[in-house]
C-alpha cells in the first residue's frame, strides 16, 4: 500500500526542484547566465531552496529503498531494475533532449568543443551536464545502500544504525575535500541524506505525532540559521531538522493534482532544466517575474505533460518505467 505521506512530499520535493531551477538566473552564488535585472526576494528564497532539494530528494529515494530490500529483493533484479530506471533515461535524456536544446540556444559551455568533447567529457563524464549528474549519482547510492541496508535489516540492531549514521556523516562532511570522481564525489556527498530516509522508515519515524505549529516554527529557524551559519557540522544539523520536520509536517490528505504531480515527478525533473537554458538565452532582461512565469509556470506545466505523453505513445522507457 503506498504511503499517501511520501507522495505528497515527493510532488513537494518536485516542486521545489523546478521552483529552484526557475530563480538560479538571479541567485548570487551562480554565474553561468547573467542578467543586469537582479532579484533579492529570489536570491534568498534559491538560498532557502539550496538548504532542503537534494537532502529530500535523496532521503525520499532512501526511504523507499527499505521497502524494496524488506521484500528480499535479489542483487541482479535490483541492479536491472535501477539500470533501467536511473541509467537509460541519463543516456536518453543526454543525447535527445539536454545536448540538443543546448546546441540550438549556442551554451556558453559548448563554444568551441567538439562533439566528442561535448557528449563524452561533458555530458557523460559529468563535468557539464547540468541536472543530469542526479542520475548516475543516485545509481551509485543505490548500488552501496543495497548491501548496507540488507546488513542493517538483517542484523535489526540500532547500534549498527547509529555507526552507518556516523560514519556516512563523515564521509559526506569530508567529500568536497576529495577529489576522486564527479559522481563518486557527489555519491559521497549526498548518500547520508539517502541514509536519513532510510532510517526514517525503519523508525516508522513519519508517523510520530508531534505538534505540527511547532514544528513549522522549529522548520522556520532552522531555514533562516541554515542560511547564515557556515560552520560545516551546525549547518548538517539544521539540515536535519528540516527534513525531519517536512516528514513530520506533511499530509496525508490525497489530492488528484498532487498525485498526478507526484506520479511524474520523474519525468518533470527530466525535461524541465534544459527548458530553463532557453529563458536565460532569450528573456534573461526581462522582468524576473516574467522569467519565473515562463519557467515554472509555462515549462514546469510542459514538462508534466511532455511526461504524461511518453506514457501515452508507450515510450515509458524514456523515464525509466
Amino acid at each position: 500500500m503506498k504511503n499517501q505521506k511520501i507522495i505528497n512530499l515527493r510532488a513537494l520535493a518536485i516542486l521545489i526542484v523546478v521552483l529552484g531551477h526557475s530563480i538560479i538566473l538571479y541567485s548570487s552564488d551562480w554565474s553561468l547566465y547573467t542578467s543586469s535585472r537582479t532579484s533579492l526576494f529570489f536570491d534568498y528564497l534559491k538560498k532557502v531552496i539550496n538548504v532542503i532539494q537534494m537532502p529530500l530528494f535523496f532521503s525520499i529515494s532512501g526511504f523507499l529503498l527499505y521497502y524494496s530490500l524488506k521484500h528480499k529483493k535479489e542483487f541482479w533484479n535490483f541492479f536491472k531494475d535501477k539500470f533501467k530506471r536511473l541509467i537509460i533515461p541519463f543516456i536518453i535524456f543526454t543525447i535527445f533532449w539536454m545536448v540538443p536544446i543546448r546546441l540550438l540556444i549556442n551554451y556558453p559551455g559548448y563554444i568551441n568543443k567538439s562533439m566528442y568533447e561535448i557528449l563524452i567529457k561533458n555530458s557523460i563524464l559529468g563535468i557539464d551536464n547540468g541536472h543530469l549528474w542526479f542520475l548516475p549519482v543516485l545509481f551509485i547510492i543505490f548500488i552501496i545502500m543495497y548491501f548496507i541496508g540488507k546488513l542493517l535489516i538483517e542484523k535489526n540492531k540500532k547500534w549498527l544504525y547509529m555507526f552507518f549514521f556516523v560514519i556516512l556523516l563523515f564521509i559526506s562532511i569530508l567529500a568536497p575535500n576529495i577529489t576522486i570522481n564527479t559522481y563518486i564525489n557527489q555519491a559521497m556527498c549526498y548518500l547520508f541524506w539517502f541514509y536519513i530516509g532510510f532510517i526514517i522508515n525503519y523508525n516508522n519515524f513519519i508517523n510520530y505525532k508531534v505538534n505540527k505549529y511547532i514544528l513549522i516554527v522549529l522548520l522556520a529557524i532552522s531555514l533562516i540559521l541554515s542560511i547564515y551559519i557556515n560552520q560545516v557540522v551546525i549547518k548538517y544539523l539544521l539540515t536535519i531538522i528540516i527534513i525531519l520536520s517536512l516528514y513530520l509536517i506533511i499530509s496525508d490528505k490525497r489530492s488528484k493534482l498532487i498525485d498526478i504531480i507526484s506520479n511524474n515527478s520523474f519525468g518533470i525533473y527530466l525535461f524541465h532544466s534544459p527548458m530553463i537554458y532557453i529563458t536565460f538565452t532569450f528573456l534573461s532582461e526581462q522582468s524576473p517575474l516574467i522569467v519565473f512565469i515562463v519557467n515554472f509556470g509555462i515549462f514546469g506545466t510542459l514538462a508534466l505533460l511532455f511526461t504524461m505523453l511518453l506514457r501515452k505513445v508507450h515510450l515509458k522507457i524514456f523515464i525509466g518505467e
